[in-house]
């Protein structure tokens, strides 16, 4: 769980709801060790696996997620290899794309997308270089894991698609990729406390939830929202929530240029996120490239409208009476949101949490272990 220690991301949520419930859920002839970040990186998420369950034990890793473990390249970490040594595991699950090299145990990893191979302009400096790096770390990945897992079909397609060319023998392990989707974590909340919020926010809003790289599409999001207030005559602000870890400059200038229409808050809390999901006259999520889009769910569960970007991860994901654009003309997509806007229609919350549940995606990777642990 290396990259837990980063708060607020896809991958750390994924990660700690995936392990709770698997943990949880498991029958007591399992035993999970936790390979977590150093304590002072896992505040956010350490009260999340309660002490009073027994079958796991928690060890904290002496340093951050440094080189070592950042370079896609450096497989072989000989603490790591030490460590599965000595507690002698029969499995090693990785929840993300590059597992460290284990040759006595069978090793699973997880690829989330293909985002920073597929967008060109997804690295800042050095992009073409880094791009080929990572690309051939998903194909060592699939060498040397004995199975994948993958968060939507869509990934997997793309996957396909991308390593068509490798021998049957590894080709078969992405066909064979399971899809362990995300899920929703809807938290028991104070919502008293919603009226501090309220004093904050006292406009109408539509709202965004997630970084700020290019391929997010924000500043066709921008365009948009400001031909939509044009075209009903309103003043209604978007809302930029997330992480803005990434500098995106020139999305800053526009968001500095915009600063009456375009508010950001900047890793907000879950009551502030879960306030905003609730009351935004509408969510946006119009990206280039997704491999999942975990606030799409989020949003949807708390019955907010629902508009994205018509890409095949958000179709499969999309919820029932969800707005979908193509992004080929400006004029045509503000036309099918306003229609959209005007109507009542908008996703069943419950169909859409009873669909998305943490706790069915922990089940079926519960299963896959004890498949590949019997093989």
């Amino acid at each position: 769980m290396r990259y837990a220690e980063e708060p607020h991301t896809g991958l750390t949520r994924f990660t700690v709801n995936i392990f709770k419930n698997l943990i949880k859920n498991s029958s007591k002839n399992y035993f999970y060790y936790l390979l977590l970040p150093p304590k002072e990186c896992s505040k956010h998420f350490i009260d999340d696996f309660p002490s009073d369950l027994k079958n796991f034990k928690k060890i904290f890793w002496r340093q951050k997620r440094g080189l070592k473990w950042k370079i896609p390249f450096v497989l072989f970490d000989l603490d790591i290899l030490l460590l599965v040594k000595e507690i002698k595991p029969n499995l090693f699950i990785s929840p993300y794309i590059d597992p460290p090299f284990i040759p006595f145990v069978k090793v699973i990893a997880t690829i989330h997308d293909l985002i920073f191979i597929e967008v060109k302009d997804y690295f800042q400096h050095l992009s073409l270089l880094k791009r080929l790096v990572a690309y051939f770390r998903i194909l060592i990945t699939i060498l040397i894991c004995d199975n994948l897992l993958v968060v939507s079909s869509a990934t997997k397609k793309k996957l396909i698609n991308r390593f068509n060319w490798i021998p049957n023998s590894f080709k078969s392990k992405i066909k064979n990729a399971s899809i362990i989707s995300n899920g929703i974590d809807l938290l028991s909340l104070d919502k008293k406390k919603y009226v501090e919020i309220k004093e904050l926010i006292n406009k109408d809003f539509f709202l965004y939830v997630g970084d700020r790289r290019p391929h997010k599409n924000i500043i066709y999001l921008i365009k948009l929202v400001k031909a939509i207030n044009k075209k009903f005559s309103k003043n209604t602000i978007l809302i930029l929530a997330g992480s803005n870890k990434y500098k995106n400059l020139k999305l800053n200038k526009l968001i500095t240029k915009n600063n009456s229409l375009v508010h950001e808050i900047v890793n907000p809390s879950d009551l502030t996120l879960d306030f905003l999901y609730r009351n935004c006259k509408s969510f946006f999520l119009i990206s280039k490239e997704e491999g999942f889009g975990i606030p799409v769910i989020e949003a949807a569960s708390r019955g907010a409208k629902i508009v994205i970007s018509n890409i095949p991860a958000l179709r499969e994901i999309s919820p029932k009476h969800s707005c979908i654009i193509n992004l080929r003309e400006i004029t045509e997509d503000v036309n099918k949101i306003s229609c959209y806007l005007k109507n009542d229609l908008r996703p069943n919350s419950k169909e859409v949490i009873k669909k998305w549940s943490w706790q069915n995606s922990s089940k079926n990777l519960f299963e896959l272990i004890k498949i590949v642990l019997e093989s």
